[in-house]
């Protein structure tokens, strides 16, 4: 193991907290797993910057699979062949941002990003507001 690398967690542990804090994650093949369907193409394309972003502050990079209306995310920390703390904050915090629901009136809707439309009575302000729905399958 790396000097600087995390412990990893015994399976049984991560079975057990896959099953409290994260749901709709697996623990397959040494990776924890999780799917997200989108509406499509564009969403699965934000979902996936969305993610990248994440793993960049966090300096911890999943495996990402894409298609048209969906993506696949798999962690675990390479250094320390397994699973650990690492992951499964990683995990916790994808999990937040994407399920996070900015108003209760328009549940299952994520607020992703403004549009801008630069014309000449718009230039400099927000436009459109795109939205997208990410529905997870289990």
């Amino acid at each position: 193991m790396h000097p600087n690398s995390l412990p990893t967690l015994p399976e049984a542990t991560v079975q057990q907290r896959l099953s409290e804090e994260l749901p709709h994650w697996t623990l397959e093949g040494g990776w924890i797993r999780r799917k997200y369907r989108t509406s499509g193409w564009k969403a699965s394309l934000i979902l996936v910057n969305t993610i990248g972003h994440l793993a960049e502050v966090a300096w911890h990079h999943p495996d990402l699979s894409v298609t048209y209306a969906m993506v696949i995310v798999k962690l675990m920390t390479h250094s320390a062949k397994g699973i650990t703390e690492r992951d499964l904050a990683l995990a916790k915090k994808i999990e937040e941002v994407i399920q996070w629901q900015p108003r209760e009136e328009h549940p299952g809707v994520l607020i992703l990003a403004w549009r801008q439309y630069p014309t000449k009575k718009s230039l400099g302000r927000p436009c459109r507001l795109i939205t997208e729905h990410f529905n997870s399958l289990d």
